[in-house]
């Protein structure tokens, strides 16, 4: 996935702009390919005063041979309310301060889906922290800044 740094994910309204892939995740029970991207929104400088960072989760439904449509079918709508789910629980506790802001979410285009032609793109926009970047701090060690991203990392997933 990281063809698509550089390149803009509309979601709910809003450009999003793509720097880094942040995490890639398979999910084979779901039959999905999950890619965490953190990214801007261009516009928003006019409203925070400086480019605040997003991550972007985006579900690629994939299609294994084999499978036969009826089950593919009953696994995409297990993989539909799994993330309608999630959707609804980020906007629940979205202002708690504990979980990530809730930016929105988006059904786009299978044109984007790398994996199978006709799968699903299913996207959600979720607020990072504010503040320095973790490998800017420099108080803390390499091998500390990576074990801290990748417990990030799951906790987005």
């Amino acid at each position: 996935m990281d063809k698509l740094i550089g390149s803009v994910i509309r979601i709910d309204g809003r450009d999003y702009l793509i720097h880094e892939k942040l995490s890639e995740t398979l999910k084979d029970e779901l039959r999905e390919e999950w890619v965490v991207y953190e990214a801007t929104f261009p516009n928003d400088n006019a409203i925070h005063k400086s480019t605040r960072r997003y991550a972007l989760k985006v579900r690629y439904g994939r299609r294994p041979r084999g499978i036969s449509e009826t089950r593919l079918a009953v696994t995409e709508a297990l993989a539909k309310r799994f993330y309608n789910g999630e959707c609804r629980a980020l906007s629940i506790s979205s202002k708690s301060g504990y979980t990530p802001v809730f930016y929105g979410s988006e059904e786009l285009s299978s044109n984007q889906n790398p994996f199978f032609r006709h799968g699903h793109v299913w996207a959600i926009a979720m607020g990072l922290a504010d503040g320095t970047s973790l490998y800017e701090l420099s108080e803390l060690s390499y091998s500390d800044k990576v074990i801290i991203q990748e417990e990030m990392i799951k906790a987005l997933e």
